[in-house]
């Protein structure tokens, strides 16, 4: 029954569908990309697996001159959001009460758990939304990656290594 509402959710727009209730950023109101905003998250993307830090990938769209789409300015939270989300792959993304992690008192959370958001079929494999990705899936799981090695200490920022920062 989970299983079916799942993909009924993905089906009918609430999950691989673009919503309209607001706009992401790199998408226009349509769902279209929105080409200088999906530059930035391709660019940053890279710098972040290039070892920069969130800090400087906020510099980074802040100098870039596009705003973001509800805050005021942007931040580390507003930065991580946007390159973790599964969306900006083209993953359909749920997280509301059918989720069986929900059900029982243990939510998952974009910021801690992005590939947990993520919606996926009986087989395993990701249900793909009606828009164009900014990144591909291959990407998408190497910030995933890179993110939670940094949050373990695993992974240094490019400073650390010795790379220049892009």
């Amino acid at each position: 029954r989970v299983a079916r509402a799942r993909l009924q959710i993905a089906q009918d727009g609430r999950g691989g569908r673009f919503s309209g209730r607001q706009r992401r950023f790199g998408y226009r109101e349509d769902g279209t990309l929105n080409p200088a905003e999906a530059e930035v998250i391709r660019e940053a993307a890279k710098r972040f697996l290039a070892g920069q830090s969130w800090k400087g990938l906020v510099k980074f769209f802040e100098e870039s001159g596009q705003r973001p789409v509800l805050a005021r300015y942007w931040s580390q939270v507003t930065v991580r959001q946007i390159l973790l989300s599964p969306s900006v792959a083209g993953i359909a993304v749920y997280n509301g009460t059918l989720r069986k992690e929900n059900q029982e008192g243990r939510p998952r959370e974009l910021y801690s758990d992005p590939d947990g958001v993520a919606l996926r079929d009986a087989s395993g494999k990701y249900i793909m939304g009606n828009w164009q990705p900014v990144l591909t899936e291959k990407q998408w799981k190497e910030l995933v990656t890179e993110s939670e090695g940094r949050k373990k200490g695993q992974v240094k920022s490019a400073k650390e290594i010795g790379r220049a920062h892009v």
